[in-house]
């Protein structure tokens, strides 16, 4: 009697699919990325965290977000224990990580000092430029590769790099995020916008995705989960209502992790 009421149980937990189970997904972000993703008294916050939340929940994964230091978060990731939000595709980070479907698009743009103008017709003016940007951060394959011909100053900061750029330390600063990010950064270091220029138009259109760790146990499983929620979020237009809120357009036809955006601007 005993072994035939063991048998129901296991029977019954043997239907169990993992949409059904309470299976946690830890979703790592950067701390220090705002409005994007960011953490505010140690709550992870932003619109790439909402985003990646709202998937992961319609996969059925009980969400668990982490939020680090950019670098740190990426390695966290990698070892395979959690995906990470808001990803830009990298050569490097190809040998390490799959992509799902794309998740949003954010404008990635140059800041000046108003009072220190230069013109930008081309990623080659910001060639031996002192710039800017969050430490560990990628952008679109054309600004990537144009990164290491910039005197790159990295930072953990946003605030702190529109402070030394209205104080001459640097050139430039790029900032994800497009305006908005900007505006809030701006705040937090009590930095005028009048003080900043903000050149149009953006340097990039940054794809971004959420990376699943090759490392992470059934990885392309995760994936095809993950793309699979994507997919209906579009279609029921749920995830273009949070980026609408959050002042960005969502991306409105299935995009693959090759998408590139011209070198030279207008």
């Amino acid at each position: 009697m005993r072994n035939r009421a063991a048998w129901a149980i296991w029977w019954g937990l043997a239907w169990i699919t993992p949409a059904m189970a309470d299976e946690t997904l830890v979703i790592y972000c950067s701390e220090h990325t705002p409005p994007k993703h960011y953490a505010e008294a140690g709550v992870a916050k932003g619109y790439a965290v909402e985003a990646a939340r709202m998937v992961a929940l319609e996969a059925g994964y009980v969400p668990k977000v982490v939020a680090l230091p950019w670098l740190r978060a990426i390695r966290e990731s990698a070892s395979g224990s959690g995906i990470i939000t808001s990803f830009s595709r990298t050569t490097e980070r190809d040998r390490a990580f799959l992509y799902t479907d794309l998740l949003l698009e954010d404008a990635v743009v140059l800041v000046q000092a108003a009072s220190r103008p230069f013109p930008v017709r081309s990623l080659a003016d910001l060639s031996g430029r002192r710039i800017g940007t969050t430490r560990g951060a990628r952008y679109s394959p054309e600004l990537n590769a144009a990164l290491p011909k910039m005197v790159i100053n990295e930072d953990g900061s946003p605030p702190l790099r529109l402070q030394m750029l209205v104080a001459g330390r640097l050139e430039g600063a790029l900032f994800a995020g497009g305006a908005p990010a900007v505006a809030y950064s701006a705040r937090e270091a009590s930095v005028a916008m009048s003080a900043l220029r903000i050149v149009s138009p953006p340097l990039a259109v940054d794809p971004n995705f959420l990376g699943v760790p090759k490392a992470m146990p059934q990885a392309a499983a995760v994936k095809a989960r993950l793309d699979a929620a994507l997919a209906r979020l579009r279609k029921n237009g749920r995830l273009a209502r949070l980026l609408e809120q959050a002042g960005l357009t969502a991306p409105s036809a299935r995009a693959s992790a090759s998408v590139t955006v011209p070198a030279t601007l207008p």
